[in-house]
């Protein structure tokens, strides 16, 4: 049987079925349409070849991957990216040794996650591993991690010198271990690699009892890590913790100034709720009227496009109060782009949680609180997204 559909469309659709399903249980999904038709089975084969999995810490499973792999040689130009699960403690180097044993096999990997389950890296005392650099990968995807300092997280980007985009999800920063002994300037002597792509988010309902000297931290490394990276980043993308982390006066200076001159692409999702218990929690308006001062202090003279996701809670509890949220940001866009602080200014999207049968509604209530955008051509309403197509930038209200 022939498909309907080009192949590549059906390439497309089976893209969103790995993506959207999880890891494993996407994989399930993908063998069941491989005896779909003839056409499906070789797009089904490579979808499932195309990613490594190691669930371990153990030397020896590192070992049995690599027995595995060189039994199939014919399979490892198809596999596109790796994913590492470290469950134990203390924590082996077993990223390095993935770099050193594995890495040289795979000629087509791209992408490298890593999730450590908070277990701490140290990667300072491991250093001379990364004479063997991933040259191939050029995205790295850290999950619920748990590093001490900006060396930590250097040691891993130096692994990947043409790294291009970074995510980081769930990644707290723990307090120094001062037993531990500091690494000396030889070994820290790789520079960070030029990352492009930068996208951070963090738990924003388990962060509820987030001690105050943790979110200290976390803010603290977190403005140090967007210092580093200022030059060369041309997409951000920040979740409405990490946003807190940057913006509000409990962690540090109010907002932190930035020099991002290359930044073009920033989304920012303001979608909550964003809860504690052992700090003051801020109100929702607080958030709002931090955003223009945000934007002005990434000092982004080459943005071209910015968009704004919203809580759809807070929409929905009083329409009128956000919609007054959204004049006073206009008042502080307008104010930005009148003084040329936004030159290259191609578009504002918003995402307020509208669907397509109230999207005529929302562009008309947009248009009539950012009048000087509307007259730019530079505003946009964006089409209701659902919760499962966001990842970890997904509202946890709309799940409920």
């Amino acid at each position: 049987m022939q498909p309907q559909l080009p192949i590549e469309l059906v390439q497309r659709i089976l893209d969103f079925v790995v993506s959207d399903e999880g890891f494993m249980l996407g994989r399930y999904d993908i063998e069941e349409c491989a005896l779909v038709c003839r056409a499906w089975a070789p797009i089904c084969q490579a979808m499932l070849h195309d990613t490594v999995l190691f669930i371990d810490s153990s030397l020896g499973g590192l070992r049995q991957v690599f027995i595995r792999l060189n039994n199939r040689p014919e399979r490892l130009p198809s596999i596109k990216q790796a994913r590492i699960f470290v469950k134990r403690y203390p924590y082996r180097p077993i990223v390095e040794l993935f770099a050193f044993m594995l890495a040289p096999l795979l000629p087509s990997l791209r992408k490298l996650i890593i999730n450590s389950h908070r277990v701490p890296l140290y990667y300072h005392r491991f250093y001379s591993f990364s004479r063997f650099p991933i040259t191939t990968v050029t995205s790295l995807q850290l999950e619920d991690f748990a590093v001490r300092d900006l060396a930590d997280l250097h040691g891993i980007l130096a692994l990947c010198p043409s790294l291009r985009t970074l995510e980081m999800y769930s990644v707290v920063w723990m307090s120094p271990n001062p037993r531990r002994k500091k690494p000396s300037p030889v070994q820290l002597c790789r520079s960070t690699p030029a990352v492009a792509r930068l996208s951070l988010a963090n738990e924003t309902v388990n962060g509820l009892f987030e001690k105050p000297e943790i979110a200290e931290r976390n803010s603290r490394n977190l403005r140090l890590l967007l210092s580093d990276l200022e030059n060369s980043l041309a997409e951000l993308e920040i979740n409405i913790r990490v946003y807190e982390y940057l913006t509000s006066p409990l962690f540090g200076p109010i907002i932190p100034h930035f020099n991002m001159s290359n930044l073009q692409i920033l989304d920012i999702h303001l979608r909550g709720p964003c809860l504690r218990v052992h700090t003051p929690q801020e109100p929702y308006a607080t958030h709002m009227s931090r955003l223009p001062k945000f934007i002005h202090a990434l000092n982004a003279l080459n943005l071209r496009i910015l968009s704004f996701y919203f809580c759809q809670f807070e929409i929905e509890k009083s329409e009128e109060d956000f919609l007054g949220y959204l004049r006073e940001l206009s008042q502080g866009l307008s104010d930005m782009v009148l003084s040329s602080r936004l030159p290259l200014l191609e578009k504002v999207r918003f995402d307020v949680a509208a669907r397509v049968a109230a999207h005529s509604y929302w562009s008309l209530r947009l248009a009539e609180c950012f009048p000087l955008l509307l007259d730019l051509g530079v505003l946009e309403t964006i089409i209701y997204i659902p919760p499962w197509a966001l990842g970890p930038f997904t509202d946890p209200g709309c799940l409920i």
